[in-house]
């Protein structure tokens, strides 16, 4: 048996990218910022992820979240390839959700603080085609 599953808590470290496939699907590009404590150098650090988001999940994050929105992701771990513009490979990991849950800290795009707050959106576990080539050579 083997399972791919991640959840993350943590805030977004820019504001939410929309993007849409060749096939007209949209999607949401997000950065996602989480700390953990590095004993080594006995403080936190930041560790960042890509987060992409699929269709009506997409559509509602890039309504509600913004820089600084804090959100907790369900989702799974992908990692792609993609030739690059001088012939070598690039790979590239993000993490695909399947579930974002508003949490609240940061403005909300019509800049009320916590306005973005409640909801959660649940996306299907799995999209058809979740691996589409993004039009920038990586990843965010």
């Amino acid at each position: 048996m083997s399972v791919n599953s991640v959840t993350l808590v943590g805030y977004l470290g820019r504001t939410p990218e929309e993007r849409v496939t060749q096939s007209g699907k949209t999607l949401c590009k997000m950065s996602l910022a989480t700390q953990r404590w590095d004993k080594d150098k006995g403080e936190k650090v930041a560790d960042w992820h890509n987060v992409i988001a699929w269709e009506k999940q997409a559509e509602k994050c890039l309504k509600y979240l913004d820089k600084g929105s804090q959100i907790a992701v369900e989702g799974r771990i992908q990692t792609s390839k993609l030739d690059g513009k001088d012939g070598k490979p690039k790979y590239w990991t993000q993490v695909v959700a399947w579930r974002v849950t508003f949490l609240g800290g940061g403005r909300g795009r019509d800049g009320r603080p916590g306005a973005r707050s409640a909801g959660t959106m649940s996306g299907p576990a799995v999209v058809s085609g979740t691996s589409h080539p993004i039009d920038d050579d990586i990843p965010f």
